[in-house]
């Protein structure tokens, strides 16, 4: 007879959690973990941004992808804002890999 009062009881407490948590309040909760990823995704973006500043490689779009995202994301576009975002990281990590790769070449000598 214990058995089944508990069983009952976490059944009640178990409906009570889904009954307090609103579709709205769900909405509300994935919109704020969406803002946090975006959030996250545009940082990303451009520290990897200034890594390639550094050595002295940027791709012509990727600071203009950062602005866009940015403003996507005021606007509420946050899967917009994500998805460039992420184009901007890895135009990015592109540059950075692109001068790494070229950091030991030497222009031929018909060009000096």
């Amino acid at each position: 007879m214990k058995m089944s009062n508990w069983l009952y009881s976490i059944l009640i407490t178990s409906i009570m959690v889904i009954i307090t948590v609103s579709p709205a309040k769900a909405d509300q909760m994935r919109i704020s973990r969406i803002k946090k990823v975006t959030k996250a995704d545009i940082q990303m973006a451009e520290i990897t941004l200034r890594k390639a500043i550094k050595v002295n490689n940027v791709w012509r779009d990727t600071e203009k992808l950062i602005a866009e995202a940015k403003k996507a994301k005021q606007e509420k576009k946050f899967k917009i804002a994500r998805n460039l975002a992420t184009e901007a990281l890895y135009q990015a990590e592109l540059a950075l890999k692109q001068a790494s790769k070229h950091k030991d070449l030497e222009f031929p000598a018909y060009l000096k």
